[in-house]
C-alpha cells in the first residue's frame, strides 16, 4: 500500500521551479478542470487531506495549490504561501 506523506521545500527553489514548469506548460491547477482531475486520479492525491494539512501549516488564509509535471525531482504536487513565504509537498512512496 502507498505511503502518503508531506514535506516542507525551500520556498525560493521552489518558486523558481513553479517558473521553469509555467513557462513550459507543465503546471496543473485546480482551475484548469478535466486536466487537474486527471492529475488526481492518476496519482490518487488525498486533496481533502492535503489541504486541511495546508490550513494548519499555513497563517494565511489563502495557500495556492499546484502540481508540477515532468520527470525531475520537482515533479509533484505542492501547497505555497507567499504571505508565509514557506511550501509543502505531497509525496506518495
Amino acid at each position: 500500500m502507498a505511503q502518503h506523506r508531506i514535506i516542507e521545500i525551500d520556498y525560493h527553489d521552489f518558486l523558481g521551479h513553479l517558473r521553469a514548469a509555467r513557462d513550459a506548460k507543465q503546471l496543473v491547477e485546480p482551475s484548469d478542470g478535466a486536466r487537474w482531475s486527471d492529475y488526481v486520479t492518476e496519482t490518487g492525491l488525498r486533496e481533502a487531506a492535503f489541504k486541511a494539512h495546508a490550513r494548519v501549516k499555513f497563517t494565511s488564509a489563502k495557500p495556492k495549490l499546484v502540481a508540477i509535471l515532468g520527470s525531475n525531482a520537482w515533479t509533484g504536487c505542492y501547497y505555497y504561501s507567499t504571505d508565509d513565504e514557506s511550501a509543502i509537498k505531497y509525496l506518495i512512496s
